[in-house]
């Protein structure tokens, strides 16, 4: 559910979570959506203790960080030791916040240029 909601570029709550709600974000319509096609889901799911449901801001972060680490390293395997090169690059947001992106270019095994994002970090001078 994380990968999907990261692939996806979707907020993980929604306004009201509660469970009359018409629509609890997408991470708890997801998991519902979920609930109904896979039994073992459901089972999980329906009798987690009340304070496991995954729906902590803290831990829905964490679960993104472990993504974002996983996929780096995939990123590092799939360039192995071949060369490559660091782009970064640095802008501020609408809150006048300084931020850095990173970027990984390298040549794959086919002779294609491939550029992969690493992330953007909130830094104190860009200098």
């Amino acid at each position: 559910m994380v990968r999907f909601i990261l692939l996806q570029a979707l907020a993980f709550c929604g306004h009201d979570e509660s469970h009359t709600s018409s629509n609890k974000g997408n991470f708890l319509e997801l998991a519902d959506w979920l609930k109904m096609r896979d039994e073992g889901a459901k089972n999980i799911l329906d009798n987690a203790s009340r304070n496991n449901f995954l729906t902590s801001p803290y831990l829905q972060k964490d679960m993104c960080e472990a993504c974002a680490k996983q996929t780096t390293k995939a990123i590092l395997d799939e360039i192995g030791d071949k060369k490559f090169s660091i782009l970064v690059d640095e802008s501020h947001d609408s809150s006048i916040k300084e931020q850095m992106a990173s970027v990984l270019r390298y040549v794959n095994s086919k002779g294609h240029v491939i550029e992969r994002f690493l992330g953007v970090e909130n830094v104190l001078d860009t200098t």
